[in-house]
């Protein structure tokens, strides 16, 4: 009787152990995956981006250092350092995030096969990474930080209704860039305002850059470009002196700006983790996914500009 006993112990222990492995083996999310992050260079925006990305993936199951190993490299603003890093991803991840335009391109140049989730990309078609913003027809899709110029223009105008030469300094080889100043131009057309583009190559151009269009315009538009959000001190110092009033279209922008209007990049950093987790789920290819662009943006002022022109919160709200 007791070896009965224990044989039916032991064939309970058997099935126990089986159902134990079965369960683990169909829990998906125990399967370890491995993304890479290529990123230009340190800047709070892009940071943003990709603590908002790596904790939505954390929300929806994917923890690193458990089910998922991110590969996080920094170009230092080098383009030949993105390129040799696009270039050392090969092949390596399951999906890969590249954070600004450059560091797509060179991701999608050198790896068509790996999925390629990007942002915050301004204008993606205009860039090449993708052929339609619904359809992007390449491997790669992701986030558009791209402001609606007719919503700030609408802002700014209203706190600076006589505003009629309006100018902004972009930097020519960057295609998002370019983009903005076209679309400022194309907006600026429909109200009447005559419209000024002062090109910059690196940051070492922006000063004089600023000086010599604030003689031309009575007020300024900052593309969202990572060139010009890296001199913003000094762009602050050059403004603070010819008394003109700028409007940023990012919110790391506003120590140069009487007030700025933007997206908020912790939140397109988790959209692009939303779409990155329908690919790691193989319910989605990235052709399946239209580029986002944000779902709200956020109208912020800078007191000191704003006390020194005579203008309040509630000027720029009249735009809404």
């Amino acid at each position: 009787m007791k070896r009965k006993t224990w044989r039916y112990v032991g064939i309970a222990l058997v099935t126990m152990g089986l159902l134990t492995v079965a369960l683990r083996m169909d829990q998906p999310q125990q399967k370890s995956l491995e993304i890479g992050i290529i990123q230009l260079i340190e800047q709070e925006p892009l940071d943003k981006v990709r603590t908002g990305f790596i904790d939505k993936l954390q929300q929806e199951g994917y923890q690193e250092g458990k089910n998922l190993h991110i590969r996080y490299r920094n170009a230092n603003g080098d383009q030949a350092n993105l390129t040799s890093i696009a270039q050392q991803f090969i092949g390596r991840h399951t999906l890969n995030l590249a954070i600004t335009t450059v560091a797509a391109q060179a991701m999608l140049q050198s790896d068509q096969q790996t999925p390629l989730i990007f942002s915050p990309i301004t204008d993606p078609k205009q860039a090449k990474l993708v052929k339609a913003w619904d359809h992007p027809q390449t491997n790669a899709t992701g986030t558009s930080d791209q402001v609606p110029m007719d919503q700030l223009l609408n802002h700014f105008q209203a706190a600076f209704p006589k505003m009629r030469r309006l100018g902004m300094i972009y930097n020519a080889s960057e295609a998002n860039s370019k983009g903005q100043f076209e679309r400022l131009k194309e907006e600026g057309a429909k109200r009447g305002l005559s419209v000024v583009g002062q090109t910059i190559a690196n940051t070492n151009d922006v000063a004089t850059a600023i000086k010599s269009l604030a003689l031309k315009v009575d007020g300024m538009v900052l593309p969202t470009d990572n060139t010009i959000t890296s001199a913003i001190p000094i762009i602050a110092a050059t403004v603070k002196e010819t008394n003109i009033p700028v409007m940023g279209s990012d919110a790391a922008q506003l120590e140069a700006c009487v007030a700025t209007y933007g997206v908020d990049y912790y939140t397109l950093g988790r959209q692009a983790g939303r779409m990155a987790t329908q690919i790691l789920r193989g319910q989605k290819s990235p052709n399946d996914l239209p580029v986002e662009t944000a779902k709200r943006f956020e109208l912020t002022l800078n007191p000191a500009f704003a006390e020194q022109l005579h203008v309040t919160q509630a000027d720029f709200e009249e735009g809404k």
